[in-house]
């Protein structure tokens, strides 16, 4: 926990503050297509090391929670099948690294967070742990990710790619992903690993560090993480996918979610989506922080906002803005006349970005045209107009209806658009206590110490909450995966130097095989002395021959896993066994039922199982489960 002061604890009663983050990147034109030519704007100077440093500065004497920096890998060259019009209108190209700001800025600040834009796709687990924990320590804790998978095919081809993963793939490879640097930043160093004895001429108890062993469908990571432990060891977690997919996706991992829409509706929908499905991975809905974007258009009074508005509109360019909804959806609207109307297409590229313009507002049936021209001022969220006091109600009145912790937002013209608020909304929303105050905690005392970024959105520590799916990733040699340790029974019965005979091909060979040690666990919940919902678990560490056994049978196993009967995180285990790890086998159907020798156990597999363990275990751990065990037939081994 940082060691920043604590105030008052919050009222619960207090009506929710609006949160700000500031949507930047290290490019010319971001949401806004066209308004670089402005005359007031100052996006060209991105290459200027001033820029940046000023910006942050404004948003940390504005109170912003963060500065969130997107980015993208490719070009915009679906529209017209090339790049033309993005390099014409400067649509997110030129582009430079987003991580290269962070020390910059950081070093001008104390209290400011930084969202990062990393594609993991295109990036491996263990060298961007590392860059990672470094941004952590450099900020003193105020690294956050957003977590993409990304979307640009141009991206994927100039990356070593005939074209981008699937949709829905991009996101089974981001799971493993996020799995593998949890490993990293969570468990490789123990908290009191280092010690920097001087005397003792110790710097690290390498007893107290240790290597992850990950082996999975995509990614084989076997060592220990680069980094000490950071102050937050995971960053903050952001993301913004909202798709089936993407919300499940987010319910597991995210900390902060960013959503787009065009109206209320919409976006209501995509919050209460996150939420329920926040609370179907485990965890509670206020244990996410959601930002809406939006662009907020403001002066001292609203004749000045409407002419502002009226001013910035005629910068907007709708081909630019065609270019930047080509590569969001994957549609080439080039081919489109203004007029055509918006209909849902599933593609693989941003499937949100689509839907928020068609099937996912009903009430409204956008053409094209209209889209361009939305979009072409602070992107897919709305604008909002109007005098402090004006734009204040309009923010609450979109947080009341839609559930919007607060609000990602983009800017028309850097860095006017964002000191416009700083100067002009934030004092209001002060004045009306719905604004995080001016002087939080370490704010007066330079010497204090800022808390992180986690710390200061959730006052609640440092540290990943021990509900979140990071907190709950297990080492390889005891089980590998994410997920929960039941809080049950354990019973246990060790096998040392077991053997076990196979048949193979009905009889047509037999060999002996080699197990060094097999731990029976069983895990039982009991309810009026009955077996209820019980996980029965075989820890097998396996000789030579037993691990080239297994070697040969995984990809049949790995088949079979549309069976009635699941083995989790099956692939990956089987596959550790040729390194001589020790693995958990959890039988368990996916209706709850124990099975053994399940549809994801080959024959050779189930019977060796059976030979070294023996029935008599399973009377001792459970009669039920024996009793099963002896009269279900598709444990039989003929």
């Amino acid at each position: 926990m940082s060691a920043h002061a604590k105030g008052a604890a919050p009222d619960p009663g207090a009506p929710k503050p609006v949160r700000f983050n500031a949507f930047a990147m290290n490019t010319v034109g971001h949401q806004s297509p066209g308004l670089w030519t402005h005359p007031r704007d100052e996006s060209h100077r991105y290459t200027d090391p001033d820029y940046w440093i000023e910006l942050a500065r404004l948003l940390e004497r504005g109170g912003f929670d963060s500065v969130f920096l997107a980015d993208v890998l490719g070009v915009y060259d679906v529209h017209g099948g090339t790049p033309d019009a993005a390099l014409r209108h400067a649509v997110q190209v030129p582009l430079n690294d987003p991580l290269a700001l962070v020390p910059l800025m950081a070093s001008v600040t104390r209290r400011l967070g930084f969202g990062v834009t990393v594609a993991l796709t295109y990036e491996p687990p263990y060298s961007f742990a590392r860059r990672m924990s470094t941004l952590d320590h450099l900020t003193r804790g105020r690294i956050g990710w957003n977590i993409v998978t990304g979307y640009l095919d141009s991206a994927a081809r100039n990356l070593g790619q005939d074209s981008q993963r699937a949709h829905d793939e991009r996101y089974d490879l981001a799971d493993e992903y996020l799995d593998v640097v949890y490993k990293l930043w969570e468990l490789s160093w123990a908290d009191d690993a280092v010690r920097r004895d001087k005397s003792g001429r110790v710097y690290t108890d390498p007893s107290k560090v240790r290597a992850i062993h990950h082996r999975g469908p995509h990614y084989r990571v076997p060592g220990v993480h680069l980094c000490e432990p950071s102050p937050q060891r995971t960053p903050v977690l952001f993301q913004a996918g909202t798709s089936s997919r993407g919300r499940a996706f987010a319910g597991r991992h995210a900390e902060c979610i960013f959503v787009s829409g065009p109206s209320k509706a919409v976006v209501k929908g995509y919050v209460d989506g996150l939420r329920e499905a926040v609370v179907a991975a485990g965890r509670a809905p206020g244990d996410v922080l959601i930002y809406g974007q939006a662009l907020i258009v403001t002066a001292p009074t609203a004749e000045q906002a409407q002419a502002k508005l009226e001013d910035l509109e005629r910068h907007v360019d709708l081909e630019a803005a065609l270019a930047l909804l080509s590569g969001w959806t994957g549609v080439d609207f080039s081919r489109y006349p203004l007029d055509a109307t918006i209909d849902y297409l599933d593609t693989q590229a941003g499937r949100t970005a689509l839907a928020s313009f068609s099937s996912a507002d009903p009430t409204r049936r956008w053409t094209v045209g209209e889209a361009a021209a939305f979009i072409g001022l602070g992107g897919r969220g709305p604008v909002f107009v109007g005098d402090p006091a004006q734009i204040a109600d309009q923010l609450l009145d979109w947080q009341a209806a839609t559930g919007l912790d607060g609000f990602n937002l983009a800017y028309a013209l850097a860095h006017e658009t964002f000191s416009d608020v700083v100067e002009l909304v934030v004092p209001e929303l002060r004045r009306r206590g719905r604004y995080p105050p001016e002087h939080g905690p370490g704010a007066d005392d330079a010497d204090a110490t800022a808390p992180t970024l986690r710390a200061r959105l959730f006052d609640r520590g440092d540290r990943l909450p021990a509900n979140h799916a990071g907190r709950q990733v297990r080492h390889a040699g005891h089980g590998g995966g994410v997920g929960p340790v039941p809080e049950v029974e354990r019973k246990t019965r060790r096998h040392q130097q077991g053997r076990g005979v196979v048949e193979e091909g009905k009889g047509k060979r037999r060999a002996e095989l080699d197990v060094i040690d097999v731990e029976v666990v069983a895990q039982n919940e009991w309810d009026e002395g009955r077996l209820d919902a019980s996980r029965f678990e075989l820890i097998v560490t396996p000789g030579a021959e037993f691990a080239r056994l297994i070697e040969r049978t995984a990809e049949e196993i790995a088949q079979r896993q549309s069976t009635e009967a699941a083995l989790l995180d099956g692939e990956a285990m089987y596959r550790s066994f040729a390194e001589g790890l020790p693995i958990h086998l959890i039988c368990k159907d996916r209706e709850g039922r124990f099975t053994f020798a399940n549809g994801l156990f080959c024959r050779e597999l189930g019977k060796t199982l059976h030979e070294i363990v023996g029935r008599t275990d399973f009377d001792f751990f459970a009669p039920e489960l024996a009793e099963k065990y002896r009269s279900d037939d598709r444990n039989v081994v003929e």
